[in-house]
């Protein structure tokens, strides 16, 4: 047992790169309600993973990921940075 919470979200209405590869304006204040108590995202691309990462890290939170082929695992570490 994972220990995750329930709250696993889709690709649906996370934020994407500009067309220019710019990371877009506003990510907590537009994604951050989503993405920041979420417990976890399936079926995101590698965007989506980078994007979901900054946002976390300009919420405030403390982050460590893992990148690999088969999975991706992104941990919030402290909650409760600010």
């Amino acid at each position: 047992m994972l220990g995750m919470g329930p709250k696993i979200y889709t690709a649906e209405g996370l934020p994407v790169l500009g067309s220019d590869g710019e990371i877009p304006e506003g990510l907590v204040e537009q994604y951050g309600s989503k993405i920041c108590p979420a417990d976890g995202f399936a079926s995101v691309f590698p965007e989506h993973k980078y994007l979901i990462v900054e946002t976390l890290r300009r919420a405030g939170f403390r982050v460590g990921t893992m990148f690999a082929t088969y999975c991706w695992h992104c941990y919030g570490i402290n909650r409760h940075v600010q």
